[in-house]
């Protein structure tokens, strides 16, 4: 298929950016912080024109720019700064654009799906983590090489094809209380327990996350305890320590196994940093 796009060199006035942002139906949601620093280096007179593109869709919707025209719809006495506008691109094009900032898996799945904007964080968290794991086998789990592979498309994609992903985020969603565990690190966690056994970890999980009516031998209360006294901690743990603490948790409960509350981090725990899920994950 040809492609049928154009450019031009718009001299861009508050009309116009206002113009432009009545289009502005699927992008995701807007920094404040990022436009006042495009507002301010407008007002300043520091404005140029770097490459980076206004994206107008075969549509009109807008696809790329809401930071810069919104700044720009502050603009007073008729100023204008120069912006390069490209027309007539699809809007299915829309998940491989980067903006100023780089438009992230959260950015995607919100504008996607339209559910709420943390909500849309931790689930393109939990996805991307879980990714990352199967694509680095067994001995590099999160390789900050193969990062850059997991892109917005791909985490998306995940998406639709897995709904226990988002079956996972509605069931933490459902806690006013959060664990001293990352949101989107947790729901990777509960994915690969709910994928072993669901009813247990439905039942299980949620003393963790609340620590409620918990007894003091309760493995889950060391965790808990141990991952908030890491907070004042001059040594913090690395992340994968934090969850494998949670794996060993889940392991013990199902299998029986106790321990006793008291244990220190390095007497009888190994921590290993580059744990694997299949092989530490217990089957029954």
């Amino acid at each position: 298929m040809k492609n049928s796009f154009k450019a031009e060199i718009v001299n861009v006035d508050a009309k116009v950016a206002n113009s432009c942002l009545e289009r502005n139906n699927i992008n995701r949601p807007l920094r404040p912080s990022l436009v006042t620093k495009y507002r301010r280096t407008m007002e300043t007179g520091n404005w140029v024109m770097n490459g980076e593109t206004v994206i107008v869709s075969t549509t009109g919707d807008l696809l790329n720019g809401q930071h810069r025209l919104t700044a720009a719809s502050k603009l007073k006495n008729g100023e204008t700064v120069p912006m390069l506008f490209v027309f007539g691109i699809p809007n299915e094009t829309f998940s491989t654009i980067d903006a100023g900032i780089v438009r992230t898996a959260g950015d995607a799945i919100y504008i996607e799906k339209g559910y709420g904007v943390k909500f849309c964080d931790t689930l393109a968290a939990g996805i991307k983590a879980n990714v990352l794991h199967r694509m680095a086998g067994n001995t590099k789990w999160g390789n900050s090489l193969i990062q850059s592979e997991v892109t917005a498309s791909k985490v998306l994609e995940e998406l639709e094809k897995d709904p226990l992903y988002l079956e996972c985020a509605t069931f933490l969603d459902g806690f006013k209380t959060k664990p001293r565990i990352s949101p989107g690190r947790l729901l990777y966690l509960t994915y690969r327990f709910f994928s072993i056994d669901r009813e247990f970890t439905e039942e299980w999980l949620p003393g963790f996350i609340t620590g409620a009516n918990l007894p003091e031998e309760d493995y889950r209360l060391w965790v808990i305890n141990r991952l908030q006294n890491n907070l004042t901690s001059k040594e913090k743990l690395p992340v994968q320590e934090k969850g494998y603490f949670l794996i060993q948790a889940w392991n013990w409960a199902r299998t029986g196994k106790k321990i006793k509350a008291k244990a220190s981090l390095r007497g009888g725990i190994e921590v290993n940093k580059h744990i694997t899920l299949p092989t530490d994950l217990k089957r029954d």
